[in-house]
């Protein structure tokens, strides 16, 4: 199946599933004591929408470890940069309906040891994610030489692909389901 059909059936079925209400402590539990996640200074997360795991539980636990929490803004020519997150960092809606930082630091991607990648859903075979189209994260991560992580409930995971993988669709280095 095409990436598009494929990207339009999965999101009707996630939005039916409100996934960030559902309880992912065994997944926070999973990643909290991943040696990466331990490691690693600088994390990069987004702020989920209602169709994405609940990114709040890792923020508060990073910045509990005294860990800087780092979110994505997006510019035209689907760039993506990241930006300091804290208590203080005021945010504003974008046009994917994305809380995005407005009065922070940017963060060099040299500076980000790990990724929190967001996706609709997982190849759990070869690590392969499906995300919601812009192409914002594969650009990103072309060149980028840190540890990345996904999350996934039952309902995103698929052994084996199921959409077309392109030449530019980067691997998650480890996916916790």
């Amino acid at each position: 199946m095409d990436k598009k059909q494929f990207r339009k059936t999965f999101l009707d079925k996630l939005n039916v599933l409100n996934i960030s209400k559902k309880d992912c402590s065994s997944l926070y539990k999973k990643l909290f004591e991943s040696k990466e996640f331990n490691f690693a200074s600088t994390i990069a997360v987004t702020l989920n929408s209602k169709i994405e795991i609940n990114t709040l539980p890792i923020i508060h636990k990073c910045w509990k470890m005294g860990k800087k929490v780092v979110i994505p803004k997006t510019f035209p020519n689907r760039k993506m940069f990241f930006y300091i997150y804290n208590e203080n960092t005021k945010l504003v809606k974008s046009k994917f309906g994305i809380l995005e930082p407005i009065n922070s630091q940017m963060v060099l991607k040299d500076e980000i040891d790990l990724m929190i990648v967001p996706g609709l859903c997982f190849d759990k075979l070869n690590h392969y994610r499906l995300g919601f189209g812009g192409g914002y994260y594969d650009r990103f991560l072309s060149d980028y030489n840190g540890y990345t992580i996904s999350l996934a409930t039952k309902h995103q995971l698929l052994e084996t692909p199921e959409w077309v993988v392109d030449d530019f669709d980067k691997q998650i280095n480890k996916i916790i389901y």
